[in-house]
């Protein structure tokens, strides 16, 4: 027997793994899109943004609000998704499907990542449990702002990992933008900055990357910097007034829910035993409670996982790092965040996307320190993980999918045959949104809407100068449209 076979073998075998797992990936966050796509108030207002920026209609130099805070987020977000809705055509399912390629190109990043930091069987593993795993899989065919921040923590600590090794320009402007992107996209970006600015200290680099990276980072700020000359300094003043001992902003704490969050959420990414995905995604009080929740013996499972990786975190450091400030960011807000701005129970969880990826790493983590003592044990618990997800994943249903929505505007446009129109949509409140933008894309824009009290600076520009002569409304629990010429 040739003596190189063995190194030609292993990584053939690897290579074959790791694009069945890619695959499997795909076919999880592709299956069944239109009908599975959430497609709701978050969406739509984060799709107007960019649509307004490809149409001419309006170049943002901001993202947009903050919820409960009073600030607003910066723009590159929208900067770089607008391309795509330019390439698209503005589509809720082009956007979905590079949402969800997004979310392939996660998996490959966490086996990345666990290649050169750990070993190329943990990177697999770790690729395999987020590739199959529900949760992930929810959230990562899902678009709003909140979108790319599993992605971009992932990236975070590949390109650290390279950077405290070999520091050098490039790299240092890769973290800057990768730093100022995450924190323009969503509230929980912030975390991969403060994780940034502990990790880079505490790994002792010549002090020079430490500035030469925060002054790349502070140049990325220069679209906030103008928006604040140019509308009187509004973010520092809601700042100013958010941090003030006399603000009159209602806050309530959420300690005790912050502290079980996390155990719950890893509980969920292992298992969701989901069904409606509209019950799984929905940002609504009333469906505060609804999110499912898996058989106690995964927050056991859970549990253990997190022991096990406290005895170990010693060798590696940058996840350690960035539970720390996860968590630590979390408890915070959670203590001092106005009212409402931070949703009870499991509605929270997306504070935790930063650790997703974290998450399947650990869990990989524990498999293999289990495959060494309890072999069968730690490959059957590894296929039983993958078939219940994949099961799960593939039975999943959305009774308000944007299918449903789509096909009820276009037939609504249809019968109104060009007569200009307002437009209600009345019905179950968690799920009346995500039609308004729909009619926009399909030009053909309501003189007034349901929408107008909070979203008509997104449009209000291209309201059709007549009177309506038609009502429409359509109720989305009968699915059924009804038009009423106005007297």
């Amino acid at each position: 027997m040739s003596p190189s076979r063995p190194h030609f073998i292993a990584p053939l075998i690897r290579s074959k793994a790791l694009v069945a797992i890619l695959v499997l990936s795909a076919i999880l966050r592709l299956f069944k899109l239109a009908r599975l796509l959430q497609w709701s108030l978050d969406e739509e207002f984060w799709a107007y943004i960019p649509h307004n920026i490809v149409t001419g209609y309006h170049f943002s130099l901001i993202g947009g609000h903050i919820g409960g805070t009073g600030l607003y987020s910066g723009p590159l977000f929208v900067w770089i998704i607008s391309p795509l809705f330019w390439y698209f055509h503005s589509h809720p399912l082009g956007i979905a499907l590079a949402c969800s390629l997004l979310g392939v190109a996660t998996t490959y990043l966490i086996y990345l990542f666990c290649q050169k930091t750990i070993n190329h069987s943990t990177g697999l593993l770790a690729a395999l449990l987020y590739a199959t795993s529900t949760l992930a899989i929810l959230y990562d065919r899902k678009y709003w702002n909140a979108t790319p921040i599993a992605f971009l923590s992932i990236l975070t600590l590949t390109i650290s990992h390279y950077f405290i090794k070999r520091p050098s320009v490039k790299l240092a402007l890769s973290l800057a933008f990768i730093a100022s992107l995450s924190f323009h996209a969503h509230m929980t970006g912030f975390v991969l900055v403060a994780f940034l600015v502990i990790y880079l200290i505490r790994s002792q680099l010549p002090h020079k990357w430490f500035f030469l990276t925060t002054a790349m980072f502070l140049l990325f700020q220069t679209p906030l910097l103008v928006f604040e000359l140019r509308h009187d300094f509004t973010n520092t003043h809601a700042l100013v007034h958010l941090i003030s001992p006399n603000s009159s902003a209602s806050r309530t704490s959420h300690l005790s829910s912050a502290f079980t969050l996390p155990l719950t959420t890893n509980a969920r990414f292992l298992y969701t035993p989901a069904q409606d995905v509209h019950l799984e995604l929905t940002h609504c009080t009333q469906l505060a409670s609804s999110r499912s929740l898996p058989h106690f013996s995964f927050f056991v499972l859970t549990a253990v996982i997190w022991t096990s990786f406290i005895f170990t975190a010693s060798r590696h450091r940058s996840l350690a790092y960035l539970i720390f400030t996860n968590l630590a960011l979390l408890f915070l807000y959670a203590a001092v965040a106005p009212e409402n701005s931070f949703y009870s129970g499991q509605s929270a969880e997306y504070f935790l996307l930063p650790l997703f990826p974290v998450f399947a790493i650990l869990t990989a983590l524990f498999l293999r320190r289990l495959l060494h003592s309890f072999n069968l044990l730690a490959l059957s618990l590894t296929l039983f993980l993958v078939i219940i997800n994949t099961s799960t994943t593939l039975h999943l249903t959305h009774s308000q999918n944007f299918h449903l929505k789509d096909s009820l505007v276009r037939n609504a446009i249809t019968q109104l045959a060009g007569r200009p129109f307002s437009l209600d949509v009345t019905g179950q409140t968690c799920s009346i949104y995500g039609f308004r933008y729909l009619f926009s894309l399909y030009h053909t824009e309501p003189v007034s809407s349901y929408l107008d009290s909070n979203f008509l600076w997104l449009y209000q520009h291209r309201l059709p100068s007549t009177s309506p002569l038609i009502h429409l409304t359509i109720d989305v629990d009968s699915g059924t449209i009804k038009l009423q010429d106005v007297n």
